[in-house]
């Protein structure tokens, strides 16, 4: 088929529907297992009672004195808890998303880089063992999404965090309790590419880029 081709898109979904099943019943598999994805974090809790247990000695004790070094001491417990993860990742398991849009595809692994590694290998032998097809080496790549972004369909995906790196605190009902709980720092999401659209109008005449990272970018006349 010619590049751009109308009718590519629809030979594409014909011919890698059973990419589509192979993938969706590992999916599957893993699934039926029931393994967690996450452990506790040991360290998590260990701060975590140390915290409890000052706290509740705080609540005891009429020495004010006292009340006032172990108020200092949970403050800065806490900090330290603040920036450990509550939860690990489990080598034993993992997690699967799957899209794929014509002959275009990624796949989200929650898991280790070597769990990552696993399901390249297995997606490289069948495509170029049963479909008979080849990968383009240079766009498939292993991308940690919380150090770099991943590139799929022209658009950039991260897992994004706070620049304080703290995680953020609600409060949450628990057996009719109202408590104080941190929830995920991490969320993915979806960026354009505008760097690299910055970059192609520079090319095509249309502004000067004198320090992009400071977004110093002079647009220009296109009398044209």
């Amino acid at each position: 088929m010619p590049q751009g081709g109308v009718l590519s898109p629809i030979l594409s979904n014909i011919y890698l529907h059973s990419f589509d099943v192979f993938l969706g019943e590992h999916i599957d598999k893993l699934e039926e297992k029931g393994i967690p994805v996450s452990l506790s974090n040991p360290e998590y809790k260990i701060l975590h009672t140390k915290i409890s247990n000052k706290r509740q000695t705080i609540k005891r004790t009429k020495d004010l004195v006292l009340k006032g070094e172990l108020l200092k001491e949970v403050l800065e417990l806490e900090k330290k808890r603040a920036k450990v993860p509550s939860t690990v990742t489990n080598s034993e398991t993992y997690q699967l998303w799957y899209v794929r849009y014509a002959d275009d595809f990624v796949i989200g692994v929650r898991g280790t880089h070597g769990q990552a590694k696993k399901i390249w290998e297995l997606m490289k032998e069948f495509i170029e063992m049963k479909l008979k097809l080849e990968i383009n080496v240079e766009k498939s790549l292993i991308t940690n999404a919380k150090e770099s972004r991943a590139k799929f369909l022209g658009a950039c995906i991260k897992c994004y965090m706070s620049r304080t790196h703290d995680a953020p605190v609600r409060t949450r009902m628990y057996k009719g309790i109202k408590r104080d709980v941190r929830v995920t720092s991490y969320r993915t999401i979806i960026l354009a590419p505008i760097e690299a659209i910055t970059k192609k109008l520079a090319e095509q005449g249309m502004c000067k880029i004198v320090n992009f990272a400071k977004r110093d970018i002079i647009p220009l006349r296109k009398s044209a």
